[in-house]
Order: C-alpha cells, then structure tokens, then sequence
C-alpha cells in the first residue's frame, strides 16, 4: 500500500468520526431536550416501572438498603424487595446523591441519556465494521443517524427504566458476538462476553436467553471446529456470567421466604398477562398488575405474592391453550405496532410515552422491517453471518409472546437490530439507484460501493 493510499485511509477514517461525532451530539441534545421538555416533571405520584426504579435508588441513597421502596414511603417499613433485576438501580444510584428530588431526577434521566448517546455511537462503528469490505463509512454515518432520531430509542432514553441500558447492553454483546465469528475466540473475549451476559441479565432477566442462543454459538463458531476448546470457551464464559451474577443471587436467597433468583416480579408478569382481561375482549394482548388479574397482595412477603402469581399465571395458561397463539400473535402484534396502535399509544401515556411520539416510533418501524429484509439478504450474500443480529429479535419475541403482554417498550432490545439492518438495506438500495440497477446485491452494486469516497 502506498503512502497516499495510506494517507487516504486514514483521512476517511477522520472524517467518518467527526461525522459519527456530530451525529452523536445531535441525539444526545435531541434526547436532552426530550427530558427537559416531556419527561422530567414527572411526579413520583404516579406508580409505574420508572418509579420504583427512582424510590429504590433513593432509598439505597439514604441508607435503607434494597427494600421495598412503596411500603418505604407509604408506611416507613422496611421489607426485602427485588420488584426488578438490579443494574438499572444500581446505575442511577449515584444520581440520588444529587441535589433535591427534582435535580437527583433530572440526573437520573441524564444517566439514562448517557447511556442512549453511547448507543448511538456503538451502533455506527458496529455497522461500519460489518460492511467495511464494499460500505463502510455509509452504512455506519446512516445507521448512527438512524438511531440518533428513531423515537423507539429517543423514547427509551428519556425515562428512567431499563430498556436505555439494556438496548446498550444488547449492541456490546452483538459487537462482541461478530469479533469472535471474525478473529476466532480468545480468553479475553471470552471473558468480556461472559461479564456482559452477566450484567444483561442484572438488567433484564429474558437475556439469559442471550447466553445459550448467542454467547455459546458464537464461541462455538470462533472454536474453530475444536470441540474441546469449544466446551472450555463455552464454560468459561458461563462460569463469568454466573460469578456476575452471584452476589446478587445470593443476597436474594439470604432474605426471602420462598427461593427468588433474579426478582419477584417474574409472577407478576406472568399473571398480569394471562387472565381472562387480557386473553379476550378490548384488552386482548395487554397486560395489568391489578386485581383480578394479579393475586391479592393482603401484605404478603414479596416473594410469597410472586409465587402465588406465578401459581396463577401458569394454572391460566394451562386452562386456556387454546387460546395461547392468537394471544402470543396478538402480543407481538401490539408490540410491534402493527395490531391496535392507537390503543396501545394511549395505554402508553401511562409510562409517560407521549401518543405523538409512538405513533412516529410506529412509522418508524413500518419502514425499518422491509428494509431491514433487504439488509439482512444483502449481507447474507456479501457472507456476513446476520444471526448475532436476528438472535435478540427472536429471543425479546419470544419472550414477548409467550410470558409477557405486548407493552411497546419491551421490543426495545430489538431496535438495533432493526436499525442496523434497515441502515444496511438503505446503502445498498442506494447504490443500486445511483448504479441505474434494480439488484442490491451483485457486482455492479459492490463496484458502485467501492467508488464511492
């Protein structure tokens, strides 16, 4: 290579991360302004996911522990809770130091902005770097853009819950996935995969799916057709994941009456989103933690009530399998936009989702899936594995369709696989039109990508 070609490269590069750089700031005061002008004045009245997770934070700020932070509040008691897995709490943690509620909130949700513009960024070097052979710099300043004004994410970031973190945590595995299907699987990757699936997990229980549907394949793959290696690779990176884990495992079953893992809210969920409102009628597909869907609570221990939830949740299932996949189609209907979505945009304000900004996080993804289509064949054909990408669309459906209601936040690890994909799909199309061709995929394609500075 010569001096100039080097010289060449390494000017593009520059220019790709000053672009990348102002994209990022865009969708950071993008989001800033979202906070300022939608979501902070929020009042810690109203009782939703974003509210535990700030009266939890607070009461692990003052010195309570990880106790219920309602009975806290209502009633000054002190009783075990583990309402969600701990990661989000633990992030904003420092944030409750800060100030007055008002200013610890508006730190809460700047925390949860830190984490969406880190987002923005990791997802244009990720595409950029699966397309570096014939787009490179294209796909990833498009799929940043993407990301940086899609409301599905900007809505995410604004509250103060864990999908901000877990769509963060999502992309991390996915880029870390792709570096040992590319360079093969070291003992350091190994080990960044395993800590990662770790904290996934500590922020939303389903990613344990990610650990034998991603993690393993991929160290499977990057094993190199050594099968003992494979095994130690595959153990190795569960042993960290566990070890991640433990602290927090062990703290739960050290102060709750009925053996609890990762929460108490997985019956819950599960209840709340299989009983006869949710199974039929104007509902059908939701989900409520209200009578008579969910058991009484009548003061019981928290993991006592999430047992008899769960009871309740799975004895329904069981009474009704008949009506199991219209529901789990209909979930997934709900969640993806494409089955009653005004309804559910106005179920959404409840989380502070504004009816405006879901129906523009719908148009969105009308337009992401096709293309994503088109991205996914085209790096199929370019002999790029589109798996690590397909695995959190189907691991958060499934989950979705068959546990959970059909909330719209709950897609939310999916989003960047769309956003990737759909940015793909949008560069090869492009190039197609400018190259006066219909195909997205072959040599004249590949050659106008190529010419392209």
């Amino acid at each position: 290579m010569s001096t100039t070609d080097t010289a060449g490269g390494l000017g593009a590069s520059r220019r790709f991360l000053v672009v990348l750089g102002l994209i990022v700031l865009a969708g950071f005061g993008l989001r800033v302004v979202y906070v300022l002008t939608v979501t902070n004045e929020e009042p810690t009245t109203r009782v939703y996911d974003a509210t535990y997770y700030e009266l939890q934070a607070r009461a692990i700020a003052e010195g309570h522990g990880y106790v219920d932070p309602f009975l806290l509040q209502a009633e000054g008691r002190s009783l075990p809770a583990a309402d969600h897995p701990p990661l989000t709490v633990f992030a904003i943690v420092p944030a409750a130091f800060i100030g007055d509620e008002s200013t610890s909130r508006l730190a809460m949700r700047m925390t949860m902005v830190l984490f969406g513009t880190t987002t923005i960024a990791l997802i244009g070097l990720l595409t950029r770097r699966l397309t570096y052979r014939w787009a490179g710099d294209a796909a990833g300043i498009v799929a940043a853009g993407i990301a940086a004004l899609d409301p599905n994410l900007w809505m995410n970031d604004g509250l103060v819950m864990s999908e901000a973190l877990s769509v963060l945590i999502t992309v991390v595995l996915v880029a870390l996935t792709y570096r040992v299907l590319r360079t093969g699987a070291t003992w350091r990757t190994v080990l960044a995969l395993g800590v990662v699936s770790g904290l996934g997990i500590l922020a939303r229980a389903e990613f344990v799916l990610y650990v034998p549907f991603l993690v393993v394949p991929a160290l499977w793959v990057g094993a190199r057709s050594n099968r003992p290696r494979a095994v130690a690779l595959s153990a190795a990176a569960c042993a960290t994941a566990l070890l991640v884990l433990a602290p927090w495992l062990a703290f739960n079953l050290s102060r709750f009456e009925r053996p609890t893992f990762l929460s108490t809210n997985d019956g819950l969920s599960l209840a709340g989103a299989n009983c006869d409102f949710t199974f039929s009628g104007s509902h059908l597909a939701w989900v409520t933690v209200f009578e008579p869907c969910a058991a009484p609570r009548n003061d019981l221990e928290q993991s006592v009530w999430n047992q008899e939830n769960r009871s309740k949740g799975l004895h329904y299932i069981a009474d009704h399998l008949e009506r199991v996949p219209a529901v789990a189609l209909a979930r997934l209907g709900r969640t993806f936009t494409v089955y009653r979505v005004g309804q559910s945009a106005e179920f959404a304000t409840g989380e502070t989702r504004p009816v405006w900004a879901t129906w523009m996080g719908a148009v969105v993804v009308w337009i992401l899936v096709p293309l994503s289509i088109v991205g996914g064949v085209v790096l199929r054909r370019r002999r790029q594995p589109i798996w690590p990408l397909v695995v959190p669309i189907v691991t958060t459906s499934a989950a979705i369709a068959f546990w959970a209601g059909g909330l719209l936040r709950y897609r939310a690890p999916t989003e960047p696989s769309f956003v990737i994909l759909g940015a793909v799909g949008i560069v090869a199309i492009a190039a197609s039109l400018r190259n006066g061709t219909h195909r997205v995929d072959g040599d004249e394609v590949d050659a106008e990508l190529q010419a392209t500075p």
